[in-house]
């Protein structure tokens, strides 16, 4: 039965929905019986649109299976829900509540026990591909179901179809009784998939992982609520230091061009060079002409002797025309040009220009793959091969071409100019803050990730680069400080408590903490010899600073090659040494890798904290086992050799690679998740307790939540409380340390001041 609060006399009318008063709607709520002492309540929203600073909520709708009430919010005070919203004995359900939360925040209204059905879905499902489990369902139904979606949870526990086609309508046309009807239906749905949920949050051991994830929901929220001040004065200032830098890289790459095109007599966008394009040894002949670009034409050719190996050679050497520039369709355009346009006052300009957008990919793939880079990568979503000119992939290939020095440069300062300029005055609010969006379980290792990956439009706070500029520009409101505490060296701490290696506890517990140092002396040990690890920084401050790389490199499950490739400075034969000394000078970090290993295929999921049953499951784990079987039955590695021989495309074959490489990749991610995954609780629970005393103490709207960067907390306050919040925040933070690492403690440093400084 659905019921509707409201004055409005034209909706009254109606054989969807009874009309009822706001004391007797209240009156049902308080008298529905409850379940484990709390009183569960479906809880929802319909709002004018996104944005809950400028945008009211339309709705509120509350109930169970039973009955649902529509409050319409436009024509009735919602404060009158703020007393059992916020009741110890009420526990309302919603479906991504970090959502309708901030709307009911700027009304006043807190509520205090939260279930959030799709934290539970992200939990039972996490590391899994959602949408290979929906397939079935969707083409079953003809119909799209979204990931974690209350449509598609449902469709799962219920085996109906909700129609969310009236959604789109809502701002438009404001409440009907359409709206009223279809708003009703998300509460309805929300205990009965709960309590399937349950069940299988049981059957899982999730069950503290959720009540961590429930409590924390109301926090983040609450953090979003909050946002964050951006100095726009110091914003734009800044904007015009990087959009120079940027230029300046812009202008180095252009003259490197124009240099390089006329150091092989470059003429009207093409190259003369000379090129080998055959050979002829002892009456055999081969061609060698394959890494000419297309349409090169050849101009004149000649013979050149050589001795190779003893042997006479002759080359056919040929002077071509090499084209220095891209085809768009059949027009050829030139990389470097010579402007010929006269103008009436300064004459003709026979300067010569470069052509090149460097933010072209379809132009740079033809300039590196011409000046010999290897520009082949594997798509991660789509598996395919395609062409990349990240910098990432020219930085591994530096020594081929000096121009990738520049190039890197460029690249870094237009990421800077692109992600982090006029966007984020954009996303400025009319209160002078920027609400980020946050996902509560937006990784598989339960961080907290900001924005949207697949949308480059979109924002992530969390991702700001780390520099004092970009940071100073981010401010407190008048009369308040920004104070910001992280833990110091916590995922190294983390790493040392879940490997109990005796060298990583003795320097935490009883030494100097300075594990940098630590890993130097055992991976250097040839260059450190015995110095005392307190004077490692000072003495050799090259290798502490080399080994940071190494040690979250192996921390990670790198090895020699990880090293070698972060460093190419670094032979791959000392990075073998390297390695070699770190495992023996760290055998607990070796012992808990290879218990990572052999778990993949026990457990088919990672425990990423055994205090609270955080967990991510493995795709493919069934088919793993399967090739496993096979690959240990007698006569398997003999057949195997006889396939790779004379069928190397064969299933068998396939099966053998699919099999390492999903292994390794699963091997990864065990040992990663533990570290990754135990900071992310970590820091849930200190916000938790840290929520819970703003709550307690009447400080809401007074310190703020502002952004939360994995292992870091930023809040703001007026400046004479910040000493004593500042202490609340520290042991907020060692407290929910304490209970996940058993045998390391986290320490914390602390900055106060008038922006962030983390």
């Amino acid at each position: 039965m659905i019921y509707l609060v409201s004055t409005q006399t034209e909706l009254f009318n109606n054989d969807d929905y009874i009309i009822i008063s706001p004391d007797a709607a209240l009156n049902m709520l308080n008298n529905i019986p409850k379940t484990d002492n709390k009183r569960l309540l479906g809880a929802d929203t319909e709002t004018e649109g996104l944005d809950f600073v400028q945008k009211k909520i339309l709705t509120i709708q509350l109930g169970n299976e039973d009955f649902q009430i529509v409050w319409d919010c436009t024509t009735v005070n919602i404060s009158i829900l703020k007393d059992i919203l916020e009741d110890d004995d009420t526990t309302t359900i919603w479906w991504n509540s970090i959502f309708d939360l901030p709307f009911l925040y700027k009304n006043n209204i807190f509520p205090k026990n939260i279930y959030d059905g799709m934290l539970a879905e992200q939990l039972l499902y996490n590391g899994l591909n959602y949408k290979n489990l929906l397939k079935n369902t969707a083409d079953k139904f003809g119909r799209e179901y979204t990931p974690f979606s209350l449509k598609t949870a449902v469709r799962r526990y219920c085996n109906e179809v909700l129609d969310k086609s009236v959604r789109g309508k809502i701002i438009n046309v404001g409440l009907t009784p359409e709206v009223v009807v279809y708003a009703a239906k998300d509460v309805e749905y929300e205990i009965r998939i709960r309590n399937e949920q349950l069940k299988l949050i049981k059957q899982q051991g999730l069950d503290k992982a959720l009540t961590i994830e429930n409590k924390f929901a109301p926090c983040l929220a609450y953090f979003k609520y909050c946002g964050v001040k951006l100095d726009t004065k110091r914003w734009r200032e800044k904007m015009s230091h990087d959009i120079a830098e940027m230029s300046k890289y812009n202008d180095d790459l252009n003259n490197w061009v124009i240099n390089y095109y006329n150091s092989f007599n470059g003429e009207n966008g093409y190259l003369k060079v000379d090129r080998r394009v055959g050979r002829n040894i002892n009456g055999k002949y081969e061609e060698i002409t394959n890494n000419l670009p297309p349409k090169s034409k050849m101009i004149t050719g000649k013979q050149e002797i050589a001795e190779e190996d003893g042997k006479r050679v002759i080359y056919d050497v040929g002077k071509f025309l090499v084209p220095f520039g891209y085809y768009e369709g059949k027009e050829f355009k030139p990389f470097v040009y010579t402007n010929c346009e006269g103008d009436l006052f300064d004459g003709f300009d026979t300067g010569q220009y470069c052509s090149i957008n460097w933010n072209s990919p379809q132009q740079l793939v033809v300039l590196f793959e011409f000046l010999g880079f290897n520009l082949d990568i594997i798509d991660k979503k789509t598996k395919q091969k395609r062409k990349s000119v990240s910098a990432d992939i020219i930085q591994e290939q530096k020594d081929i071409c000096d121009i990738s020095i520049p190039y890197i440069k460029y690249k870094k300062a237009a990421k800077i100019c692109q992600s982090y300029g006029q966007k984020w005055l954009d996303i400025v609010n009319i209160d002078g803050r920027i609400h980020p969006e946050y996902h509560q379980l937006g990784t598989n290792t339960g961080r907290i990730s900001s924005g949207d990956p697949d949308d480059p439009d979109t924002i992530s706070i969390l991702t700001l680069p780390k520099d004092f500029e970009t940071r100073a520009c981010f401010i407190p409101d008048e009369g308040n400080v920004w104070i910001s505490e992280d833990f110091i060296g916590q995922e190294s701490r983390i790493l040392a408590d879940i490997s109990q290696d005796p060298a990583m506890l003795d320097l935490y517990n009883t030494g100097c903490g300075d594990m940098h140092s630590l890993v130097a002396s055992k991976a250097y040990k040839r260059i450190i010899g015995n110095c005392p690890i307190e004077e490692i920084k000072e003495k050799f401050p090259k290798q502490r600073q080399d080994a940071k790389k190494v040690e979250f490199a192996i921390s990670y499950f790198g090895n020699a090659n990880t090293i070698h490739k972060n460093d190419p400075t670094i032979s791959l034969e000392e990075a073998e040494e390297i390695y070699n000394n770190y495992m023996k000078g760290f055998p607990g970090v070796k012992k808990y890798q290879n218990y990572c290993q052999k778990s993949v295929l026990k457990d088919g999921f990672v425990l990423i904290c055994p205090q609270t049953g955080h967990k991510a499951y493995f795709d493919d784990i069934d088919e793993l086992r399967r090739i496993y079987q096979l690959m240990h039955q007698d006569g398997f590695w003999e057949r195997y050799k006889y396939e790779k021989r004379n069928y190397p495309d064969s299933q068998y074959i396939k099966d053998v690679k699919f099999f390492y490489k999903k292994k390794a990749e699963y091997d990864k991610r065990a040992i990663n998740y533990r570290i990754q995954g135990r900071g992310a609780v970590i820091f849930k629970l200190s916000m938790i307790f840290l929520w819970n005393y703003i709550r307690n103490n009447n400080l809401i709207n007074t310190v703020k939540l502002l952004i939360p960067p994995y292992d870091e907390c930023n809040i703001e306050c007026p400046e004479e409380i910040a000493d004593k919040m500042a202490k609340i925040l520290q042991k907020c933070m060692e407290k929910g340390a304490s209970l996940i690492c058993k045998n390391v403690k986290l320490s914390t440093d602390i900055n106060i001041g008038k922006h962030w400084i983390h």
